[in-house]
């Protein structure tokens, strides 16, 4: 994951402004020179550098807005309780390999925030979390002609689990984040909450900036009976729930795509044409792209070319293809 500053939008300040203000028309790439939000009729611009730039979309605006007073009002009538497992004493570290394609039995997402032993549990973090997995699950379901991802679900809401590990953030920041990483995969199958075929898509407010990566991903670099894990080190460059790029949580999309097996593996399984080394480097749509120019943060999508690692056709070199994956419905 680069750790290319980016223009970031901050969700809760966008819905706030907007349901106090309202917006003023604008059009994409037209000269600016206003402080308030625009309009252009789908999406919700911001005049950056004298042009206004998309920042979301008007559906993902109302969406947040809700959230943001659905929690308003549980701070005063109690916000209902998300499941919640006790500290587990495990210590973070490798262990046993697992076959390689033992991801192709997860079929099934787990959305998780994961507490340190010294972190506050606040029940806002928890809502945006849930927010940004329907925004991740929205964009894949665009990748894939409307076929979406499998999610653990509270009903129709996606499900978000509460851990607490015993560690402290100090403790765990003293760590190599490889070392958190291979940790994080036994720990959830520890605590009850990941059982066999799901895939952890996991939020922690760990890592040490300058140190760590922004994130990681992987389909089975992990150890017990976890089938793929993507992190979001909140931490390390202060990307948390809510923070876009591109309209979308940019980070958990790239680290997910990672964790679903995406250009991993020795080849024939993990054969890309354009690899770079666990990324592609031909097209900046690409959003595992990791090349000589800046992204292409308006138009991220699934190998654009289809022909590294999603919807291969005839693939011929037997390339790992998502598209196959169970995990779609």
């Amino acid at each position: 994951m680069t750790r290319r500053t980016v223009t970031v939008l901050t969700a809760v300040t966008l819905a706030l402004s907007l349901s106090a203000t309202g917006c003023v028309k604008a059009q994409a790439g037209a000269q600016c020179r206003s402080t308030d939000w625009g309009d252009d009729g789908s999406s919700v611009l911001r005049c950056e550098r004298g042009r206004w730039v998309r920042k979301a979309t008007k559906a993902q605006v109302t969406e947040l807005i809700v959230t943001l007073l659905r929690a308003r009002q549980t701070t005063q009538t109690g916000f209902p309780a998300q499941p919640s497992v006790p500290g587990q004493n495990v210590t973070f570290g490798p262990g046993p390999a697992v076959n390689p394609d033992y991801y192709l039995k997860a079929d099934t997402i787990q959305a998780i925030h994961v507490l340190t032993a010294d972190g506050v549990d606040n029940p806002t973090v928890t809502q945006a979390i849930a927010l940004d997995a329907t925004l991740i699950d929205d964009w894949f379901a665009g990748q894939n002609d409307g076929r979406r991802l499998r999610w653990v679900r509270n009903g129709p809401a996606i499900s978000v689990v509460t851990v607490r590990v015993s560690q402290t953030r100090a403790q765990l920041d003293s760590q190599q984040h490889s070392a958190v990483f291979d940790g994080l995969g036994p720990l959830m199958v520890a605590a009850g909450v990941v059982t066999r075929g799901r895939i952890s898509l996991v939020w922690i407010d760990a890592g040490v900036p300058g140190s760590w990566p922004c994130g990681e991903g992987s389909a089975y670099q992990l150890n017990s009976l976890s089938s793929g894990l993507a992190v979001n080190y909140m931490a390390s460059c202060g990307i948390r729930p809510g923070m876009w790029n591109g309209g979308i949580p940019y980070l958990m999309v790239h680290e997910l795509t990672h964790a679903l097996g995406a250009v991993e593996g020795a080849p024939p399984q993990g054969c890309a044409p354009h690899r770079n080394g666990g990324h592609v480097g031909d097209d900046p749509r690409d959003v595992i792209y990791e090349g000589t120019t800046g992204r292409d943060w308006d138009n991220l999508m699934l190998d654009p070319g289809h022909d590294d690692y999603f919807k291969l056709g005839a693939n011929p070199l037997g390339c790992r293809d998502l598209a196959a994956h169970p995990a779609w419905m």
